[in-house]
């Protein structure tokens, strides 16, 4: 996919999208200890949040579906398979 810097939790991708130059901000990290600001979105470019696929003890995937459903929901979307 041309990501560098494969031991950063952030990258920048650049990529060609019908036709058209386009540039999205990955960000691989648990989502239920990112704050909102992590979430939100300022730029025109996209933005990709993948969660981690494990949890430590006594937490689960609800509390990240909490995250993703709290005051950043309305600037972001959600895609159905996540909720």
């Amino acid at each position: 996919m041309g990501i560098v810097g494969e031991n950063e939790f952030e990258q920048i991708v650049e990529f060609t999208w019908r036709n058209t130059r386009r540039e999205c901000t990955v960000l691989f990290r648990n989502i239920r200890e990112l704050p909102d600001s992590s979430l939100q979105n300022s730029s025109d470019s996209w933005k990709l949040v993948i969660d981690f696929p494990f949890d430590d003890a006594g937490h689960g995937p609800r509390e990240d579906l909490d995250t993703l459903a709290g005051p950043s929901a309305a600037d972001s979307a959600v895609p159905a398979f996540a909720a």
